[in-house]
């Protein structure tokens, strides 16, 4: 059962219990109403705070399918602009190139396999934190965490684009 419900629950006994001694003892009508009321608010109180919850939920589901769908469109535009630079990286071509430029390029190159790394990592971090719960477990916690290492492999993608168009311009002049 869902932990906020459970709990709930046992506000909604202890009040009914409480209103049931007050009316069984002879206690007052305003005890009686007191602990009526008190039920009342726990109920509001614990329903407006699964409602917000699951409005959150929600809007991280929403922020994680955007985000997802543009790190995809991003993977595939980066692909294709890897099969651009190794098309420019001919050997015979590559040697042409001054020495320093050369350098430059290899060490784009080897940022974009770094930050290539790092985002597979990342991809293992948020198979890990959703992987902890089932789906109807998951709180928003797990949640807020996911949309993190998503943006973050997100910023990869757009610095793996960079290095990308980087290395080849200067394979192109």
């Amino acid at each position: 059962m869902d932990p906020v419900f459970t709990y709930l629950a046992e506000v909604s006994r202890t009040a009914l219990n409480q209103a049931r001694q007050v009316s069984g003892s002879g206690g007052s009508n305003g005890d009686e109403v007191r602990a009526e009321r008190v039920l009342g608010q726990s109920i509001n109180m614990c329903l407006s705070t699964r409602s917000r919850e699951f409005i959150a939920i929600a809007e991280h589901g929403k922020k994680i399918t955007d985000l997802v769908a543009r790190i995809s469109a991003k993977k595939r535009e980066n692909g294709d602009l890897q099969l651009q630079v190794e098309g420019e990286l001919a050997p015979s071509l590559f040697l042409l190139l001054s020495e320093t430029t050369r350098e430059k390029i290899r060490e784009h190159l080897e940022n974009t396999i770094s930050w290539g790394e790092e985002e597979q990592e990342l991809v293992c971090q948020v198979q890990k934190v959703v992987s902890k719960d089932s789906p109807q477990n998951t709180g928003l916690a797990t949640w807020s965490e996911v949309v993190r290492l998503l943006e973050r492999m997100e910023e990869l993608s757009r610095k793996i684009e960079d290095g990308l168009w980087i290395s080849l311009e200067m394979l192109s002049s």
